[in-house]
């Protein structure tokens, strides 16, 4: 899900149970995110989001259609500090789609993904007791050692 976008989705597909073995041995269910086409007429957009906990959404998308080739390209850059310990993240994607029609009845589709995600502390979860006593702290588990201390002394 980490090199997926859904500011380039067109729409999200959720099947549950045993029939969304039609994608594959996930019997338990399957979130199918279409990525959207690009329109007929060109277009570039951009957007910029701001938070609490030092959220930055920064993302440039254009797209449209030139003879057979219909294109979308998408690039992103998130970055939050979190409400949580452990709870950074800084992730930029690439995504692009390029369909060529060959003929009225046969379309080659290219879908190109990229991400650079250099941080992606995960909280984890805790118990209610843990909450009370401090609603942003971190699972002990979850936490690594700082490479400058030593691992004889760490919870892991």
């Amino acid at each position: 899900m980490d090199a997926i976008d859904l500011g380039c989705g067109e729409r999200v597909e959720v099947i549950r149970g045993p029939s969304s073995s039609l994608y594959g041995n996930a019997s338990g269910g399957v979130i199918n995110v279409i990525s959207e086409d690009g329109p007929p007429e060109p277009f570039v957009e951009t957007r910029l989001a701001f938070g609490d906990y030092g959220y930055e959404k920064y993302q440039l998308k254009t797209g449209g259609e030139q003879g057979a080739l219909n294109y979308l390209v998408n690039v992103s850059h998130l970055q939050i500090d979190g409400y949580r310990d452990h709870s950074n993240a800084e992730n930029t994607q690439f995504n692009a789609k390029f369909r060529y029609q060959i003929d009225p009845s046969s379309d080659l589709v290219a879908v190109v993904s990229a991400t650079d995600q250099p941080t992606a502390d995960d909280p984890g979860g805790i118990t209610q007791a843990l909450v009370e006593e401090n609603p942003r702290q971190a699972r002990d588990r979850n936490v690594l050692f700082d490479a400058g201390e030593d691992l004889d002394h760490q919870k892991i």
